[in-house]
């Protein structure tokens, strides 16, 4: 599935929405295949970060206190699932490799140049243009590609 975050700064909650729906079917053996939301990290974010389309916050999101349909009678704190934790897996791409082998995809970001905008296919590589921020991505393998890893 191909999603859009439109003019909004919130590929970080669309990678990892799509790295806890990955994570959820692999550890159910597909029992399981929902499609998470990026919504709800970006509803509950708040002022805080622009309503998510500033960027990811630097700390953990705030508590959200939203409810989204007036008629809709479930508690928000009781029809969520809640992660007990996260953790970073750092640089190294061999630990990538592990985790990823381990427990699924992973989220990671990279440094968005001019040049993306006009980048096709293939692995982007950095030709031209000024630095214009971070893009976080869903990384689900890894390999080599005309001569460059990935």
């Amino acid at each position: 599935m191909i999603r859009n975050q439109t003019n909004c700064g919130s590929c970080w909650a669309f990678g990892a929405a799509e790295v806890i729906s990955d994570r959820i079917c692999i550890v159910t053996k597909g029992a399981r295949q929902p499609i998470i939301s990026p919504t709800d990290m970006l509803d509950c974010c708040g002022e805080y970060c622009g309503y998510g389309c500033d960027g990811c916050p630097k700390a953990v999101t705030p508590k959200c206190a939203l409810s989204c349909q007036s008629k809709y009678n479930t508690e928000y704190a009781k029809d969520k699932n809640f992660g007990s934790s996260a953790y970073y897996v750092g640089r190294n791409f061999s630990v990538i490799q592990t985790e990823i082998m381990t427990n699924g995809p992973v989220e990671a970001s990279f440094t968005v140049y001019e040049d993306f905008y006009i980048y096709k296919k293939g692995v982007y590589q950095y030709t031209a243009g000024e630095v214009l921020g971070g893009h976080a991505i869903k990384i689900i393998g890894w390999g080599t590609e005309n001569g460059t890893d990935y």
